[in-house]
C-alpha cells in the first residue's frame, strides 16, 4: 500500500465520525510520520505503512479516544468524505468544504429545540409587553403620537 492509499483510507474512515480539524491533523501527522520514519530508518514507505497496520484500525482507535473524551460526534461537516491524497506529493486543498456559522452539536432534534426556545422567548416578550400596556394604558397613545410626530417632522425637513 502506498502512502496516498493509506491516507485516503484513514481519512475516509474518520470522515463524519470526528471533527474535520482532527481528520486533517491526523492525515498530516501520518503523512509526515511515514515520510520521516522511512527517511530516518532507510526503509521504504510501504514497509513503514505495514508496520503501522491497517488505517481502518488506526481510525477506529482515534474515534474511540475522541468519543471517550468528548462523546459521540454528531457533526455533518465532513469535508474529507471525498478527500484524496495528492499523487504528486504536493499539498492540495480537499474538495467539498461546507462551512456553517456555528455548531452546537445538539443532535437530530437540536434545531427543533432551538426553534421552540425562540418561540417561547418571543411569546414571553409579547406577554410582557401586553401586561405593560394594560398596566399603563397611556403608553400606546404616547407611542403612537410620538411616531406620528416624528414622521411629520421628517416630512417637513
Amino acid at each position: 500500500m502506498h502512502r496516498s492509499e493509506f491516507i485516503n483510507l484513514l481519512t475516509s474512515s474518520l470522515a463524519g465520525r470526528v471533527p474535520v480539524a482532527l481528520v486533517k491533523e491526523k492525515a498530516d501527522f501520518y503523512r509526515n510520520y511515514i515520510t520521516e520514519h522511512a527517511r530516518e530508518t532507510g526503509r521504504s514507505e510501504t514497509e513503514v505503512i505495514e508496520e503501522l497496520g491497517p488505517p481502518e484500525l488506526i481510525a477506529h482507535t482515534i474515534i474511540d479516544v475522541y468519543e471517550a473524551e468528548y462523546g459521540v460526534y454528531e457533526g455533518t461537516d465532513d469535508m474529507f468524505s471525498n478527500y484524496k491524497e495528492p499523487e504528486s506529493g504536493e499539498e492540495e486543498e480537499p474538495v467539498g468544504f461546507g462551512g456553517r456559522f456555528f455548531s452546537l452539536k445538539t443532535g437530530g432534534y437540536g434545531c427543533l429545540i432551538l426553534l421552540f426556545l425562540g418561540v417561547l422567548l418571543l411569546f414571553a416578550m409579547g406577554t410582557w409587553i401586553v401586561r405593560l400596556m394594560t398596566a399603563f394604558p397611556l403608553i400606546p397613545v404616547i407611542l403612537a403620537v410620538s411616531i406620528i410626530g416624528y414622521i411629520e417632522y421628517q416630512k417637513r425637513k
